[in-house]
Parts: structure tokens; C-alpha cells; sequence
């Protein structure tokens, strides 16, 4: 058979794209840079809740189920017995039970919500504790990444995608919200706050509008964070009325009933449960506790997918204890705002610390760093059940 010399550059030309794409991002659903434990993490980020004020939400409390425990009125941890220890998908589900945002230190929870989403990202709140547009001239998560050749992204709701009308062209969306205050709110989308990143097109057009997500399920960056809007992640409205949206958006992504949290007969379709069928690991937290005066200053925090061994960390017997941090006798200078940290209260460093450690990344840069951050240990340092 004849080819034209033009013909057979052609299909080596499509051969070699091919490759080259398969080898940047992997078969589909398969990650290029292998973690430790897991190989993709996806973060959504809900607002403004303490547990004791989402837990009888039925998504949110059917998670907890999973892993056999659950919490009283009181606040006190209780065993389900012989519940199912993983989703109809196989999936397991880990409740962090002490789970906090003092990312300033001591006890007390970080106000307003824009410092913990810098806390998470960056390894300290940088004295911020307002919600104002903040630029940063800072190390941070991506910029680790993007050193490391690991690929990011950000998939926040309503927000205008870089380069489109309302971004200029060749620019990343930064003002501070969009189209309304129930839309995009860019204190909660704390990448596009750091200069090294804002300010570079090739980084910043990472952060996109959370359309590109179902685009994207099929070939997922490594790590990614999921930013609802206002409706959705609980922060807009009477608490009755958060409560049930966040429940509702929840439901959504994962395929569930609203009302029982059980997993419909499509739910294998549903965003989240895709990224869990390709090994992802989901993280489900949330930013702060109670604005609303409830004193329960724990969050809600799961950990989800086929990797994991289900159950509460610690559970109601005090065993699988997370040790996050060193004894205070360890904890010398410099100290944070509000003093030292408790050994057993988990708070956001310690799930950037388990990222970092993850891909071995190299850490952030020491004169960025909070006493927190620099004292954290990765989420699992002491509970090695937690992977299956």
C-alpha cells in the first residue's frame, strides 16, 4: 500500500501528541505522579457549621455511618455497631471526631473565614482575619506543585474564567465577587490571593469556573479543591436554610437521596463518585465552626474513597488517635497569636502536611511559615489503619 510522504507525517504527528498527552496526564483516570497513599485528592470546602449543626443533615449524616459511629446531641462519640463500613461503590469513609480551626494556635477558632482558606494553602494566616482582598507576596500549595511538575486546578462556582469578558483577556478573574453575593466570593478561593500565582496566566489559569470539572473527570490533575457558592456551601441564609442547601449540593455531587443520604441507582454518574472510582481520595471540610453562636467548636471533616479503612479517628473508646502535633514541651519558639497547640486537635495544616508528604514535596518556605504550620504533622502520622 502507498502513503504520501505528507500522509505518514501527519499520523506520526497525531501518534506522538498522543503519547505526549498520555504521558503528561496518564490513561484516563490515572494519575502520572504516584503518591504515597493516594494518587488524586479532591478538597471541598463548606462554610461556616460546626458538626453539631450539619450532622442530622441525611448526606452528611449518612458519611458518618459509614465508618459505624456517630455523635450524640451532647457531643459525645457513639458506636452504630454493625453498620456498613463502606458505600454501595465500595468506598470507605474516615470522621475526624477532633477537627478544629485554631490555625492561630491555643483554642480558639480563626475568624473571619478568609484566614483558613490561606491557613490551608499557605501555612498560616499571614495576620489576616478579615475577608478583604488580600495579594500576597507568599509561598504556597501551588507554587509547590507547580515546582514538583504536579498538576492543580481549581474548580470554584460562578466564577468567570480567566481570559473571559468579565476577566479582560489574557487576565485571571480578581475582584471580589461574582455575579452577586450568593455567587463566586473570592475569600474563599484563596489561590488567586497569592502574587506568584495572580500574577502569572499560566498558573492562574488553573482556577476555573467549576463547569470544567465534569470536563475534567476523566483525566484529573493530582490535587484539586472544589469552591461552592454561597448557596451551596451552606454560608447564605437562616441556619435551617444553609443547613438544607449544603445538604442538597452535597447530595448532588455524590449521587444521594436528599432526604435519606443513600445512594441513588445512577450515582456511579455523579461527580464525586467518578472521582472516587478512579482511586481519588475526596476530603469533605469545612472552613470554620458556628458563626451562629453554637458552642461546638469541632468541624466537620471526612475523608473518602477506596483507600481508606472506615471508622472515627479516634473513635468512642479514644483508640486510632490522631497525633497532630508534638507535646507543647516541643513546641518552642516563635508561638502563634493565641499560644501552643494541643497534641490531638487536628486542624488544616495537618491536611496540608498530608499532601505535602504525599508527593514528598519540598515544604513551604521557612520565613512564610506560622508555628503551626511548622510544628504540624501530616493528618495520619499516627494512625497508619487509616489506609487500606
Amino acid at each position: 500500500m502507498f502513503f504520501s510522504k505528507k500522509l505518514i507525517i501527519f499520523i506520526l504527528l497525531v501518534v506522538g501528541t498522543s503519547v505526549a498527552i498520555k504521558t503528561a496526564y496518564g490513561q484516563a483516570g490515572q494519575s502520572a505522579h504516584k503518591g504515597k497513599h493516594f494518587d488524586k485528592i479532591l478538597v471541598v470546602v463548606f462554610e461556616n457549621m460546626s458538626y453539631s449543626e450539619i450532622k442530622n443533615e441525611p448526606s452528611f449524616k449518612k458519611l458518618i455511618t459509614y465508618t459505624a459511629h456517630d455523635i450524640t446531641n451532647k457531643g459525645k462519640l457513639i458506636s452504630l455497631g454493625h453498620a456498613p463500613l463502606q458505600d454501595a461503590a465500595g468506598n470507605g469513609y474516615a470522621f475526624f471526631s477532633q477537627y478544629y480551626n485554631n490555625h492561630s494556635g491555643g483554642v480558639f477558632p480563626t475568624r473571619t473565614s478568609q484566614p483558613n482558606y490561606i491557613a490551608l494553602t499557605s501555612g498560616s494566616v499571614h495576620n489576616i482575619f478579615d475577608n478583604e482582598n488580600h495579594d500576597l507576596d507568599v509561598d504556597n500549595l501551588a507554587k509547590e506543585l507547580i515546582d514538583a511538575g504536579i498538576n492543580w486546578k481549581v474548580y470554584a462556582e460562578d466564577l468567570p474564567d480567566p481570559g473571559s469578558e468579565q476577566a479582560k483577556p489574557g487576565d485571571c478573574f480578581t475582584q471580589a465577587s461574582y455575579p452577586s453575593k450568593d455567587g463566586y466570593q473570592r475569600k474563599h478561593e484563596p489561590f488567586i490571593s497569592y502574587v506568584n500565582i495572580q500574577t502569572n496566566h499560566a498558573y492562574c489559569k488553573n482556577i476555573v469556573n467549576s463547569t470544567h470539572l465534569v470536563e475534567d473527570l476523566n483525566a484529573m490533575p493530582e490535587v484539586a479543591f472544589y469552591i461552592p457558592n454561597q448557596i451551596n456551601d451552606g454560608h447564605n441564609g437562616t441556619l435551617e436554610e444553609r443547613t438544607a442547601n449544603a445538604n442538597a449540593f452535597l447530595s448532588r455531587m455524590l449521587g444521594a437521596d436528599p432526604k435519606t443520604g443513600e445512594l441513588l441507582p445512577n450515582a456511579n454518574q455523579a461527580p464525586l463518585q467518578r472521582f472516587m472510582a478512579q482511586g481519588g481520595l475526596l476530603v469533605i471540610t469545612f472552613d470554620e465552626p458556628s458563626t451562629t453562636g453554637n458552642v461546638d467548636p469541632t468541624i466537620f471533616t471526612v475523608l473518602a474513597g477506596k483507600m481508606i479503612n472506615s471508622g472515627a479517628y479516634p473513635d468512642q473508646q479514644g483508640q486510632h488517635l490522631p497525633v497532630c502535633f508534638p507535646e507543647k514541651s516541643e513546641q518552642r519558639s516563635p508561638q502563634d497569636q493565641f499560644g501552643l497547640y494541643d497534641t490531638t486537635h487536628c486542624n488544616h495544616y495537618n491536611l496540608l502536611r498530608l499532601v505535602e508528604i504525599n508527593w514528598g514535596l519540598r515544604g513551604l518556605n521557612k520565613k512564610d511559615i506560622s508555628a503551626g504550620y511548622k510544628y504540624s504533622l501530616p493528618l495520619d502520622h499516627s494512625i497508619p489503619e487509616l489506609w487500606g
